[in-house]
């Protein structure tokens, strides 16, 4: 049984205890309340408030409502509505007495922190892959039909179990993985046979989707089931079943984004309380060059909602282009499938060469330098363009000429 920090899973027992007593807290796919009443053990009268709350994952017990004298102790509580408490489950109710601790109420007040001491007390980033794949994160790898999505995410998996290198950065455990594909078995194990992948035994668990139909909310309540009854939790779960979700015609739809964030949270809540890693795959916008919001299809708060955006595109058959986004320091990658091992490629260079040779055509900004580089998939993004503009500059082989809103670059 997998735990949580507190030792339980606390929003599945608040809704299986919902569902005992009858109590609404969902309506379709739409969570629409944390709470709801229960009778008194002793009395029956209709005066205990159960919230989730989901900061600090527990149950939380108040008297409200109709007062009595009962004496009650956590055990009349359980054998009456068939349910196993946690031990922090009754703060904020005196089970003895029969009335609210008042003692354990916190008035709402600021909290605040010394910058600088804040600050050094961060901890580093840690990585699965260095400046692609952060740890303990929620990645969103965005791009379009059958560009390597999956491919991507099998070679990720393939280099962690045999501890090889992935794009020449070396690799940590991050086994056992899980992986709901949208494929079936042959799909899969045509990957992992184009990369000369034998899986060992118990390190990636996949969870084949294509001929289950389930929704957001149903997926995540069967997540949690598969979750609580595995012995060991997942370093990294793959979902390749966002574009199943978020079909094109629903690219402005916020009620079903909404669904898909409820859904989730809930997924993401569960592997991050144990150290592991979200990686959701989707299906980018046509036309999407490098803009994280603009890069997926759905509204921008699915986006939003990951931690780091990484999206991927074709430049030709064999090569593909990473350009992250999102909440740690953009970066653009590229590499070549040579077989079964993927080789990186240096952009940077590529990109100083077309920069160097529009600059000896004269004076040009930043966009006027970007629109000069040959318009294919494999063109650098104008964010690029500018990071390494600004490298040039500081290296002195390229020398920045007016005011901020109206800057040229030329030739030192």
């Amino acid at each position: 049984m997998v735990a949580s920090p507190n030792g339980t899973m606390a929003y599945p027992r608040f809704l299986d205890l919902a569902e005992r007593v009858g109590a609404k807290v969902r309506e379709g796919n739409r969570q629409v309340n944390r709470n709801f009443k229960l009778a008194c053990p002793g009395c029956d009268k209709v005066n205990i408030r159960v919230e989730y709350d989901g900061e600090n994952s527990r149950l939380v017990f108040r008297k409200d409502g109709p007062q009595c004298e009962c004496h009650y102790l956590r055990t009349q509580i359980e054998d009456a509505y068939g349910i196993t408490l946690a031990s922090g489950d009754l703060t904020n109710l005196d089970a003895n007495a029969g009335r609210p601790d008042e003692s354990a109420e916190t008035p709402a007040q600021f909290v605040s922190y010394d910058a600088a001491a804040w600050i050094n007390n961060i901890q580093p980033v840690e990585w699965i892959v260095d400046r692609l794949f952060p740890k303990e994160s929620k990645i969103l790898l965005s791009a379009g039909p059958k560009v390597g999505k999956s491919f991507l995410a099998t070679a990720l998996m393939k280099a962690s179990v045999e501890r090889s290198n992935f794009l020449g950065r070396p690799v940590p455990d991050i086994t056992p993985c899980w992986f709901f594909t949208e494929t079936d078995a042959r799909s899969f194990f045509n990957d992992c046979a184009h990369l000369g992948f034998e899986v060992p035994a118990g390190s990636i668990k996949v969870f084949p989707l294509h001929d289950n139909r389930m929704q957001p909310h149903e997926f995540a309540k069967a997540f949690t089931q598969a979750f609580e009854s595995a012995t060991t939790p997942p370093k990294l779960v793959v979902l390749d079943v966002l574009g199943r979700w978020m079909p094109s015609e629903d690219i402005t739809n916020y009620s079903k984004t909404g669904r898909v964030l409820e859904a989730l949270e809930e997924v993401a809540y569960l592997v991050k309380a144990t150290g592991g890693t979200l990686w959701a795959n989707h299906h980018s916008r046509k036309g999407a060059s490098g803009n994280s919001n603009e890069s997926s299809l759905g509204t921008q708060a699915i986006a939003g909602f990951f931690d780091q955006i990484v999206m991927l595109s074709k430049v030709d058959k064999d090569t593909r282009k990473l350009v992250t986004d999102g909440r740690f320091p953009e970066y653009e990658t590229a590499f070549q499938w040579n077989g079964s091992e993927m080789v990186a490629l240096d952009l940077r260079a590529a990109s100083d060469d077309d920069i160097l040779d529009c600059l000896e055509l004269g004076d040009h900004t930043a966009q006027e330098i970007h629109g000069y580089i040959k318009d294919d998939d494999g063109k650098p993004s104008l964010r690029t363009v500018q990071m390494r503009l600004t490298e040039l500059v500081r290296n002195g082989s390229v020398v920045k000429v007016g005011g901020s809103k109206n800057t040229t670059y030329r030739l030192s």
